[in-house]
This record gives structure tokens, C-alpha cells and sequence, in this order.
């Protein structure tokens, strides 16, 4: 059961964030399972939309969708530390499907608005347990190209945020110059830390014309895989900058959470601030600079395959041996 104390302000602590070690707390995976498993981009008309969601249907090997995904991040981190958050609309699949998960691993929203409130309430829920915990969210069909390779890159995104807390994605290396697909573009001059294979980012780019993705492809660039991973505080913060008006919404709340007027509170939130709203567009953009990526391999991933090429200047001036480079903490 969660407790109901809460700070007025849950990225305020009596403790500096900056200087307090990240393993102070656990980690976590997040499904973020709300959606109806459809692509933005979709046009599968609307009525069809209320249908039994793609993450609770099963795929050609009669496996669901849901379970390949947590099937998969458990390599990495215990089915015990993994929540999933799931529309109340879509109870039943989840029911159905997630049967043996407890129901405290379980976060239900009153309805789906998107990302940024799923991560948000989730992150408050999971902030009554373990305040300094190290979060991985990733979509409920995430693909995983070259399993144990991505997985690898999810390890490394943890350490990294263990030594520095930033953010830290994973961007798929592709093949072709995809128009269709939200873009990661690094830093390729210098990697922050290359035993962790981690490079700082230059900017996101999305809804890319023809002429973009080639210049993308070209330059190293990497499709986002949605996989970030960050501790508490980072995210709270990132959100409150970029959304403040949601998240002042969730702090009024927070209070509540824990207590049998959860639900309610909650949903007065998401139905007074209804606007779907979504993470990789919304706030990654508002500090790109300080947040990095972990490339990953892209074996398995239709159209993907491109590896990124070491820069020049870092393979001459023998860069990939230096020591690691200091990354300022999320602001």
C-alpha cells in the first residue's frame, strides 16, 4: 500500500539531488500500456479504434504482444519492479492478459492522454516507495531489435544514469532515411562515456520531409526507440518545465495518492487537463543538450541496419580511449 505522505512539491527534498548517489534507490521498468497500440500516424478509422487494443492481442507465435515485451526487460530488471500502466477503459484486457501480476503493479488512468500524464502518475506512485529510483519506460510493443544487443543497451543507459543523472535513450542505428520515424540526432564528436557507447544529443527531429531523413541518415542520426530511462527526480523535472500546468494539476493530487481518494482526485486531473500529450514530442525538445542516447543494433528491425561510424577526429586524436567527460546533471 502506498503511503499518503507527499512533499507539497515531489522534486523538493531535504537532501541536495545533485550530489545524492542514484543507487540510493532501485530500479524500475514502466510499461506505458494506456494507449490503443496504434501509431499516431495510423489510419485505421476511428471506430475500429475502441477495439481490444494491439498490446493485448497476440502475434503470429500466439504470444501476447505485452508479454513478449515484459518477457524481454526482465532480463534486465525483476517482473517485482515492473509496473504497467493501463487505460480503466482497457481493464479487461489487462486483466485477462496480466493476470499474475499483482494489482499494485498496476497503475489504471481514467483514460488515455497520452504519455506525459501516464509517466507523471506513475512516477508520483512510484515516488511513495523508492524516491530516488531509477525509472526505464518503455511503449508496451516496443520492438526489440537484436534482443540481447538492446538489451545490453538498456544496461548501459541504467549505469550511465547511475553516474551521472541524466537522461538517457536508446536510438535505434537505421538502414534507411525513414520519413515516418521520430529522429535522435547525436553528437558524434566526442562520446561521454565509450565503454558505456554513450553520446550527448544535438536535437530531435519528428514529421521529417524526404530531403531531412536523407540529411539525418546521413549524418548518424537514430530513430527513437521511446525506451528512456532517468531517475525520479530528473523526470519530475524535465516535466515541470516543459508542462507546468500538468504538472501543478498532479502535484494538487499527489496528497491523495495512496488513499481511497485516489481514483477520483486522478481523474479530476486528467478530465480537467484533457489534452493528449506526449513525452518524445512534448519535453525532450525543451533540453536537448543535456540528455544522451545509447545506440543500439538493429538486426530484426524491417529497414534498419546502418552502424554509426566513428567520427575521424575521435578515431585520430585517440578520443575513444579517453578518460570519461563529465556531463552536467539535468537541470
Amino acid at each position: 500500500m502506498y503511503s499518503s505522505r507527499v512533499s507539497k512539491d515531489p522534486t523538493d527534498t531535504n537532501v541536495n539531488l545533485r550530489s545524492c548517489p542514484t543507487d540510493q534507490g532501485n530500479v524500475w521498468a514502466v510499461i506505458l500500456a494506456g494507449g490503443d497500440g496504434l501509431p499516431r500516424t495510423s489510419r485505421v478509422p476511428s471506430y475500429r479504434r475502441g477495439q481490444r487494443p494491439r498490446q493485448f492481442s497476440r502475434t503470429a507465435n500466439t504470444d501476447f504482444i505485452i508479454n513478449q515485451t515484459r518477457d524481454w526487460i526482465s532480463g534486465a530488471i525483476s517482473p517485482e519492479r515492473t509496473l504497467y500502466t493501463v487505460s480503466y477503459e482497457h481493464l479487461r484486457y489487462a486483466h485477462d492478459v496480466l493476470d499474475d501480476v499483482p494489482d499494485e503493479n498496476i497503475i489504471v488512468e481514467p483514460k488515455d492522454d497520452g504519455t506525459v500524464f501516464a509517466m507523471l502518475y506513475s512516477l508520483l506512485r512510484l515516488r511513495e516507495k523508492d524516491p530516488f529510483a531509477t525509472v526505464v519506460f518503455l511503449p508496451a510493443d516496443v520492438s526489440t531489435p537484436d534482443g540481447d544487443g538492446f538489451l545490453a543497451g538498456v544496461r548501459d543507459a541504467i549505469e550511465a544514469v547511475r553516474q551521472v543523472p541524466t537522461l538517457t535513450l536508446l536510438g535505434v542505428e537505421p538502414a534507411t532515411p525513414d520519413t515516418d520515424r521520430e529522429w535522435i540526432e547525436p553528437d558524434l564528436s566526442v562520446p561521454i562515456h565509450n565503454s558505456l557507447n554513450l553520446w550527448r544529443v544535438l536535437g530531435f527531429k519528428d514529421r521529417v520531409s524526404r530531403q531531412e531523413a536523407n540529411e539525418l541518415f546521413d549524418r548518424g542520426g537514430l530513430w527513437n526507440s521511446n525506451v528512456v530511462v532517468g531517475t525520479i527526480p530528473t523526470f519530475l523535472r524535465k516535466i515541470r518545465r516543459a508542462k507546468s500546468h500538468i504538472y501543478d494539476a498532479f502535484v494538487a493530487a499527489a496528497p491523495r495518492i495512496g488513499t481511497p481518494a485516489e481514483f477520483v482526485a486522478i481523474q479530476r486531473v486528467y478530465y480537467e487537463n484533457s489534452t493528449e500529450s506526449d513525452f518524445s514530442r512534448e519535453i525532450l525538445p525543451y533540453s536537448a543538450e543535456k540528455i544522451a542516447v545509447v545506440p543500439v543494433t538493429s538486426r530484426g528491425v524491417k529497414g534498419a541496419g546502418k552502424s554509426i561510424a566513428q567520427p575521424p577526429s575521435a578515431l585520430d586524436s585517440g578520443l575513444l580511449h579517453a578518460k570519461p567527460i563529465a556531463v552536467a546533471a539535468a537541470a
